[in-house]
C-alpha cells in the first residue's frame, strides 16, 4: 500500500472511508507523504477504525489521521451512500486494496470497485496480502 501511495502526485487528495484497516493505513501513508486527506464517514459507526469511533464519540478532539471530514449522507445504505460519494468526490482515479483474492461479493471494497466502474471513473487494484 505505501508503494501505491509514494506513487500519486504531490498536491493529490487522498480519499478515505474512515474504516478498520485499509482506510486508515492509506490515511496514514497518505498523511506521511504530505498529501491532503479527506475522510468521509457512514452515519454509523460499527466499522470505524477505533479513532474515529473515538472522535465521533466525542472522547477525542482532532480528528484522527485526516485533513478535512464529513458525514455521508444516512438513508437505509450507509455505506453505499460513503463509498458512492468516495467515488464522486475522487473521481479521477479509485486505487482499491482489497485484502485478498477473491473480494466476497458484499464487501465495500467491492462495493466501492463496482459503483466506480459504473460512474466510468478508472480503477486500480493493489492486492494486499496476495499469496506468491
Amino acid at each position: 500500500m505505501k508503494e501505491a501511495i509514494d506513487e500519486l502526485d504531490p498536491g493529490t487528495t487522498v480519499f478515505v472511508g474512515g474504516a478498520v484497516g485499509g482506510d486508515c493505513l492509506a490515511a496514514r501513508y497518505a498523511l506521511r507523504a504530505g498529501l491532503t486527506i479527506h475522510t468521509i464517514l457512514p452515519t454509523i459507526s460499527d466499522q470505524l477504525c477505533d479513532h474515529w469511533k473515538e472522535f465521533v464519540r466525542g472522547k477525542r478532539y482532532a480528528a484522527p489521521h485526516t485533513v478535512t471530514w464529513e458525514f455521508s449522507p444516512g438513508g437505509a445504505e450507509p455505506y453505499r451512500a460513503r463509498n458512492t460519494l468516495l467515488v464522486q468526490r475522487g473521481n479521477d482515479l479509485l486505487v482499491a486494496f482489497p485484502d485478498k483474492r477473491p473480494q466476497q461479493a458484499r464487501s465495500g471494497v467491492t462495493m466501492t470497485i463496482n459503483i466506480a466502474k459504473r460512474e466510468g471513473v478508472p480503477v486500480r487494484v493493489r492486492v494486499l496480502h496476495a499469496k506468491t
